[in-house]
């Protein structure tokens, strides 16, 4: 994905920490990947998206995303 915009004030909240980011898709999954997936693979545990549920955007490392793609690729 990439950033359609920059960052501006979440819509849903006030709190002057919280922001919104608009992507649109570059490549897309056939079949999604279920958060449970990722969370059962033991060299994810440490991503954020694990450690704090409501994040929707993290940075990943090179490795986490790899496995994250061969995750995809197993689905099909």
């Amino acid at each position: 994905m990439q950033v359609s915009k920059p960052p501006y004030q979440d819509p849903t909240t006030n709190a002057a920490n919280w922001l919104a980011i608009d992507f649109d898709p570059i490549k897309t999954f056939e079949s999604p990947i279920s958060l449970g997936q990722i969370k059962t693979e033991p060299t994810l545990q440490s991503i954020g998206l694990i450690k704090q549920p409501r994040l929707s955007v993290i940075r990943l490392s090179k490795i986490e995303f790899e496995k994250i793609i061969n995750l995809a690729n197993l689905k099909s």
